[in-house]
Order: C-alpha cells, then sequence, then structure tokens
C-alpha cells in the first residue's frame, strides 16, 4: 500500500491558493474533470463543508448558482450525473437533464458518463465502480491519518492498475508537513507548486506526515485510556459501597453522596478573564488522583502504581510538545462522541434491517386535453429538403416535458410527430410509447447510386415483382423489403416507377412509393431496370 500510494507514476498532486474556498476547490475539479483528469472527488480531508452531497452534485453540473449569483465551472457536457452518498448510505444520482435524484441501481447512465462524489463520512467500507482508467481527486485534512488516505484512495479499486488518484493540497496542510519534515530534521522541501506535480520528494513526505498522524493519535487514544483506568478504580470501589447502603437512599449519607458524584463529569461555565496554563496529561492525571484520594483503596494501590507508571513513560516517550497540548479536556468529550456514534450506528443498522421500502405512486394531476390524434396528408412528406419542416412535425431536439429542459444534443434532422406529444402542451402529460419511426426521402434527386449491389435471392426477387404487378391502379404501393444485409437501410429501387417519394417504417418490412397525383403503372417485368439505391433519409 505504501509502495502504491508514494508512486508517481499511480498518484499526483495539485496545490491551491491560500484564498482557496469550497467553490474554489469544486471548480478546480471540474476543470480537471474538463481535461479528463478527474471523474471522482473523494473528500477524505473533509475540505467540503457547508453543502450537503445533493448540493455538491447540482454545483458540479451547474444546477446551483454561486453566493454571489455567478454560475460555476461546471463538469464537461458527456457527464450525464453526478453520483452522491446520502446521510444513510443510500447510492443517488443526480440526473443532468432531468434534474431528478434516483437510485444509482436504477439508473442507466452508463460508468464512463457519471462523475462521482464521497463525501468524508463515506470515504470508508462504500463502493462504486468508476472507469478502468479513472483519476479520483482525493483531499488532505488536518485531522488525517494514514488509515483514511488509504481507505480513501482505495476506492478506486483498480488503482495501480490503470486508476490513479491526484491529491489536493492546501496551504494550510503544506505547512503541517513542512513542520514535520522539520521536527525530524531531514531536508526541507521548497513550495510544492514550484516542484513537478509527481515529485517524488513530496509524496514521500505525505505518507510520512499522515504516520506521524497516526501515531499521535494512538498516543492520545492511549493516554485517554489511562485516565479511564485510573477512573475506573475509585468508580468501582464507590459502585460497591452504594450498593451496600440502597437501603439508606431516603436519607443519603453525605459519604454515600460523594461517591455519587465520581460518575459525574463536573461542567464549568466560568470564563476566565486570562489565559490558563494548560496542564500536561500528567499534571492531570495526579490532580484527579489527588482529589480521588480517600475513595482509593489499599488492594487498588498496585493498579493505580502502575497506571501511574504508564502515564510516566508516555511523557518520557513523546515529551509535551504543541501536538499533545490538544489531549488535556479531550478524553470525557472524546469519549461521549464515540460512544454516541456507536450507538447511532446500531440503530441505524436495526433500521435498515426493518425498513420496508413501499413505493408510492405519485399522482401529479396529468393533463389529458387535447390528445385526440390530428389526422394530416401525406402528400406533405414530398416536399424540397430547403422548404419548412411540415407543421405535422418539429425539430426532436425541441422537445421538452412541463418545466424541463429540451434535449438540445439530438440532431436536426430528427423529427417528432405533433401527434406523440405537443409541445405546445402544458401540465403534467404521460408520454405515449414510441411505437413507429418513419424514414423518407421527400426528392429522388438526393438519392445516390450505391457501390455495392443488394444481394437477392430468387424467391425475394419473385415477390418485389409479384408485389409491383398485384397494383395496377392507385397511389399508393407496398414493397416487402428483403432481409437486412448491414446496419444501413438499403432498398431496391425501380427507375421506372414513376413514384414522387417513397418511405419504410421502422417495425414494417415493407417499402412504400407513393405518387401525389395520378396514378403508378404498372411495373414493366424487365430484371434490367432493377438498381441499387443507397437511401439517405431525413431522419
Amino acid at each position: 500500500v505504501v509502495s502504491t500510494l508514494t508512486s508517481p507514476a499511480i498518484v499526483s498532486f495539485k496545490t491551491l491558493g491560500a484564498d482557496w474556498t469550497v467553490e474554489a476547490l469544486l471548480d478546480a475539479v471540474a476543470e480537471a474533470a474538463c481535461r479528463g483528469e478527474c471523474q471522482a472527488l473523494i473528500d477524505t480531508g473533509a475540505l467540503v463543508t457547508g453543502l450537503t452531497n445533493k448540493e455538491v452534485a447540482e454545483h458540479l453540473l451547474g444546477l446551483k448558482k454561486r453566493a454571489d449569483g455567478s454560475m460555476p465551472i461546471t463538469l464537461p457536457d458527456w457527464i450525464e450525473g453526478v453520483v452522491f452518498i446520502e446521510e444513510d448510505g443510500a447510492k443517488r444520482i443526480l440526473n443532468r437533464q432531468s434534474r431528478e435524484v434516483g437510485k444509482l441501481a436504477d439508473s442507466g447512465v452508463p460508468i464512463s458518463a457519471r462523475f462521482c462524489f464521497y463525501d468524508q463520512i463515506h470515504t470508508t467500507g462504500m463502493d462504486i465502480q468508476h472507469r478502468l482508467d479513472a483519476v479520483a481527486a482525493l483531499t488532505l485534512g488536518k485531522d488525517m491519518v494514514w488509515r483514511d488516505f488509504a481507505q480513501g484512495a482505495y476506492r478506486m479499486r483498480g488503482i495501480g492498475r490503470g486508476q490513479s488518484i491526484c491529491l489536493y493540497i492546501i496551504p494550510e496542510i503544506e505547512q503541517l508537513i513542512s513542520r514535520d519534515i522539520g521536527l525530524a530534521h531531514l531536508p526541507q522541501l521548497p513550495g510544492f507548486a514550484s516542484l513537478g506535480n509527481r515529485h517524488k520528494g513530496v509524496l514521500d513526505a505525505v505518507a510520512c506526515w499522515l504516520l506521524c498522524q497516526s501515531m499521535r493519535t494512538e498516543k492520545v487514544q492511549y493516554a485517554m485510556l489511562q485516565l479511564q483506568n485510573l477512573a475506573n478504580i475509585w468508580r468501582r470501589s464507590s459502585l460497591t459501597a452504594v450498593m451496600e447502603d440502597y437501603e439508606a437512599m431516603a436519607g443519603m449519607k453525605p459519604e454515600t453522596l460523594a461517591r455519587v458524584q465520581v460518575y459525574k463529569e463536573p461542567i464549568d461555565f466560568k470564563v476566565p478573564s486570562h489565559a490558563l496554563q494548560l496542564d500536561t496529561i500528567g499534571a492531570a492525571a495526579e490532580r484527579r488522583i489527588a482529589d480521588a484520594q480517600r475513595f482509593v483503596q489499599d488492594a487498588d494501590r498496585p493498579e493505580l502504581e502502575e497506571i501511574r507508571g504508564n502515564m510516566r513513560r508516555l511523557a518520557e516517550a513523546g515529551g509535551e510538545t504543541e501536538e499533545t497540548q490538544g489531549e488535556r479536556g479531550l478524553e470525557t468529550e472524546q469519549q461521549r462522541e464515540q460512544e454516541q456514534e456507536r450507538q447511532q450506528e446500531v440503530e441505524e443498522e436495526g433500521q435498515r434491517e426493518q425498513e420496508i421500502q413501499i413505493e408510492k405512486f405519485v399522482d401529479l394531476m396529468h393533463c389529458r386535453d387535447h390528445e385526440e390524434p390530428v389526422p394530416w396528408d401525406v402528400d406533405t412528406l414530398a416536399v424540397p429538403a430547403e422548404t419548412p419542416i411540415p407543421k405535422q412535425f418539429y425539430e426532436a431536439r425541441d422537445f421538452r416535458l412541463w418545466k424541463r429542459q429540451p434535449l438540445k444534443s439530438l440532431p436536426q434532422e430528427c423529427l417528432l410527430s405533433r401527434n406523440w406529444f405537443d409541445p405546445q402542451w402544458s401540465g403534467f402529460r404521460r408520454v405515449k410509447n414510441v411505437f413507429m419511426q418513419l424514414e423518407w426521402v421527400s426528392d429522388k434527386s438526393r438519392l445516390r447510386r450505391a457501390k455495392h449491389e443488394l444481394p437477392l435471392n430468387r424467391v425475394e426477387e419473385h415477390e418485389m415483382h409479384r408485389k409491383l404487378h398485384l397494383v395496377r391502379w392507385g397511389r399508393f404501393v407496398q414493397v416487402p423489403l428483403p432481409k437486412p444485409k448491414s446496419a444501413s437501410i438499403m432498398m431496391a429501387i425501380f427507375h421506372s416507377c414513376p413514384c414522387d417519394f417513397f418511405f419504410t417504417l421502422s417495425l414494417h418490412p415493407y417499402i412504400y412509393f407513393v405518387k401525389s397525383r395520378g396514378l403508378i403503372p404498372q411495373a414493366p417485368n424487365s430484371n434490367k431496370t432493377r438498381s441499387l439505391i443507397d437511401v439517405r433519409t431525413q431522419m
């Protein structure tokens, strides 16, 4: 793990300016994504504050303005959604087009078209698939340890095998790293910004600082354990005395009342007028021993001296530096927070096991006005390409549901029927299923001869000629198409058939010849007049 996370081939870094903000960090990540250098943000350093996970996704997609009203730098257009994790651990995705939040498991957005945001709480134990060559931006914070760094980096399960990470280092973290390098009497590095973004020395310095952070954390936890063990000595004897004197609880003795008080943590709301001199962890322990001396029994003296020896060795090993000053006064608060977090996790796990998700249909008062189809003349299809679009159609890129964004990414040649969905409708509408796709060429002069003939067997040729001979009179001729031979639409056309235009239906294996005026005469029975045309359609 150390070798992987300190390899310049896998890990790079980027420094932020002294005036960095949360929005500036998100903008930097979006700019990297536009260059194809970032597909995920792993906030192990808890730098993204003041925003919910959904608001972060909205900011990255440009759906949320800045505090000053300006638009942020957004992810590239090929990113269709941002994945984030809710407080209960559910994986959600914010869709760019619909602006709706849905379950990641039910989303149709491919892995290559989505961006993922891991908040600090969910950088451990959360698995989400990424591209095989994905690059993740990983933040560093002042309270991070090596385990947090490794857990966050390995959210990219393919790290070292195509996937990589880029560290985002703020000036405060750079100062902390430089301080630890100085305490270790190692050569100081120049400003990280002046070095290459894959400088081996910077990556090693980051690893050393995180390992030092881990040792500091272990030291604080060990000191807290000794203080807790110390308090257990007189609490244990006090519990025995209180239980023996329970019959006198109605008129509690002063001695019994004093023993009950050892289970309480004193809270002082007094604000001193001057800066207090902080005690060392050893001095705090001695003060507690002096206050509870009368509750310590002779049988507990060996255990008390053992704890004193542990505290003494702890102070001699690490000394009293600015890092250890935070140990004082934190043991009770941190212990309570840890107990509350464990209790909350147990309750949430129990709720998840008992939770039954019920999907409810939301009645949006769908409108059904003007849904009757309006008939139109088929002759309107025989219009030159440069003329306006027939009124029964409109460009598909203008299609949008009520209060939604239009589909601007569709090609201009793609049209939709107003009988399927009229853009002038308002209110919520249920969209019909698409059951027919029409492809037509309105002008035969726009056709060009194909380079290769369409191979037809005898049965197919006979069927085509038979169909053409069956219809002597009329304006509408239906001819079966041969079986598909390639991805493009290939059709056999008779030059002698004076039709004005022809079209096909995607779900019907026929080609339809239409004459606007007059009748289509009988086609001659000659294979020499048959030629192959590669149809360049309007849709």
